[in-house]
């Protein structure tokens, strides 16, 4: 209920307990869409979960490009993650400039991230 009303922490639960299944029915879709909104808000947490998913193509399509967007976001906010910066790396240059230009709009329409919230 708290993710409807717009409540990033409990949209992050909601899409994790989506991807899992517990205690709802497991639908990788809904929880990508449930960590996307919260990554959209500037939560990083969601944002380094977000990368992961396009890398792997969960719950969305599979998108190196926005994969490595998604990590130069929440790469922005504290929160690495060698694997999704080995990606990176292995972009062409071409594909790695998009990733950038990707992310500078994202900032542009979202505005400044909420304070990151890194695990404990």
């Amino acid at each position: 209920k708290a993710a409807i009303q717009g409540n990033v922490d409990a949209a992050v639960d909601y899409g994790f307990l989506s991807f899992k299944g517990d205690g709802l029915e497991k639908d990788e879709k809904v929880g990508a869409k449930w960590l996307l909104f919260a990554a959209n808000k500037g939560n990083v947490v969601a944002q380094n979960r977000v990368a992961r998913l396009y890398h792997k193509g969960r719950g969305v399509e599979r998108d190196f490009i926005e994969a490595a967007k998604w990590n130069i976001l929440a790469r922005a906010r504290g929160l690495t993650n060698t694997e999704l910066d080995e990606l990176t790396t292995a972009l062409s240059e071409g594909e790695r400039r998009e990733a950038k230009r990707r992310a500078k709009l994202w900032e542009k329409q979202y505005g400044p991230p909420l304070k990151p919230t890194l695990p404990q």
